[in-house]
């Protein structure tokens, strides 16, 4: 997700602003139809999880907060809305996938069972510099002697290439989320969900709610970095000061064990000094 909305006031958000897109997004009917336009695909009966869902695999790894996730009979739909491109994409899907996989395989069930996964980032900018609207990679797609099919599809969407689109829908969604102007019936719609929300006193309230939840996270994780910065500076000068009591006790032919009781330097370090 990308945090730079949080600088903006609730009028001015757009539909690619992480808190509304998740907002407008909570409408399976919008959802459902977003999907169905850029993956060329039919979808019958979408439900759309709580908005910027998390999982966390384990308690020491590192979590994920989904912009969209919702699923249908058969298959998982990861929405990333990005306003801006962030480092390494394939990386963070991969690791969007583990996730995904690992929350929603239980305890008993077969390898067989894990449903076939969508995630899809929607970027602004051109990821791929192809001047293409929208890139699939599928592992099925591999020229082996049998197909590879892991059931993982990535879908990485370029909406600054919407002239380029020939389809008329998709090119009108892309346009939209790239540029803001509402070319088609569904995105007039979208837009006009998106005016109301501007509106809305708890629509206002739930971001700027947010939006000092995420200054206090900001705070709170610059404050521990200093603190770390300075834990670490201290270290490092305790270290660099034994070191030079070491070198003193060395030429006064102190033996090395005396030396390491009083240092807590290790006798390789001694040795390396001597």
């Amino acid at each position: 997700m990308n945090n730079n909305q949080y600088s903006k006031q609730p009028e001015d958000l757009t539909f690619s602003d992480d808190f509304m897109f998740t907002h407008v997004m909570q409408q399976e009917g919008i959802c459902k139809r977003v999907l169905e336009i850029i993956l060329d695909t039919k979808i019958e009966n979408l439900t759309v999880i709580e908005p910027q869902k998390s999982l966390k695999n384990f308690y020491i790894s590192k979590g994920v907060r989904f912009d969209v996730f919702a699923r249908d009979e058969t298959r998982l739909f990861d929405i990333e809305m990005q306003r801006k491109i962030v480092r390494n994409i394939p990386k963070r899907m991969r690791y969007y996938q583990a996730v995904v996989d690992t929350a929603n395989l239980l305890k008993g069930e077969f390898y067989d069972d894990l449903k076939q996964v969508f995630l899809i980032f929607i970027c602004q900018k051109d990821y791929f510099k192809q001047e293409r609207a929208i890139h699939i990679i599928a592992e099925n797609d591999v020229d082996t002697l049998e197909k590879f099919d892991s059931g993982i599809i990535k879908v990485i969407v370029n909406t600054s290439a919407y002239e380029l689109e020939k389809n008329v829908e998709k090119s009108a969604l892309l346009r939209y989320i790239c540029t803001n102007e509402a070319t088609d019936d569904f995105t007039r719609q979208i837009d006009e969900i998106v005016k109301q929300a501007r509106l809305n006193e708890k629509f206002k309230e739930d971001y700027m709610f947010q939006n000092l939840a995420e200054g206090d996270r900001r705070y709170e994780g610059r404050q521990e970095g200093i603190a770390i910065g300075l834990a670490q500076g201290l270290e490092e000068g305790s270290h660099q000061k034994a070191i030079e009591t070491a070198r003193n006790m060395i030429l006064d032919n102190l033996p090395l064990e005396t030396i390491s009781r009083y240092t807590n330097l290790s006798l390789e370090e001694l040795e390396k000094l001597k």
